[in-house]
């Protein structure tokens, strides 16, 4: 009876050597899965750090292109105002010239008549009545009477027009 009492024993004995081979093989398994997943760990830390450096720089990035873009939409606006602020004040001048233009055509046709007029009646006055009114006396005349006339525009033209020294007949 002994002898399957040691048989037993001896049976268990290897049982228990076998299962403390396999655990001692099961622990040199998980302490390698630990040391690989501990080298994980560190690996994925420092990606993950260099990932975090990364994103800083994007975010540092896209503040300074916020800013600058921020900066362009403003100087935009003040070129768009300048710009509005030039075309009115070109438009104005454009005005003011066609103003002017038309007034000075008009005045040149005034005077250009005026002094038609004027050479016309001189020579009429000459041919026509030489003794009694000189050129100078007759356009003294238109003088005065365009004076008390008024003022206007055209008056005040065609009175410059008239205001010649005196002609050498």
């Amino acid at each position: 009876m002994m002898c399957k009492y040691a048989d037993k024993q001896q049976e268990m004995c290897a049982q228990i050597c076998a299962l403390n081979q396999r655990l001692q093989e099961m622990q040199d398994r998980c302490f390698t899965m630990k040391e690989e997943h501990q080298k994980d760990r560190e690996q994925l830390a420092e990606e993950c750090d260099h990932l975090k450096e990364v994103n800083t720089g994007y975010e540092e990035d896209i503040e300074d292109w916020e800013q600058k873009y921020t900066t362009l939409e403003s100087d935009y606006s003040d070129l768009q105002t300048e710009y509005d602020d030039m075309d009115e004040t070109l438009n104005k001048s454009n005005q003011t010239l066609a103003q002017t233009k038309h007034r000075h055509q008009f005045q040149s046709n005034m005077l250009c008549s005026a002094l038609w007029v004027a050479v016309t009646c001189m020579v009429y006055l000459m041919i026509d009545q030489p003794d009694t009114t000189t050129p100078y006396e007759w356009l003294t005349e238109q003088y005065h009477w365009l004076n008390q006339q008024g003022q206007d525009e055209n008056a005040t033209l065609l009175t410059m027009s008239y205001s010649m020294p005196t002609m050498p007949w």
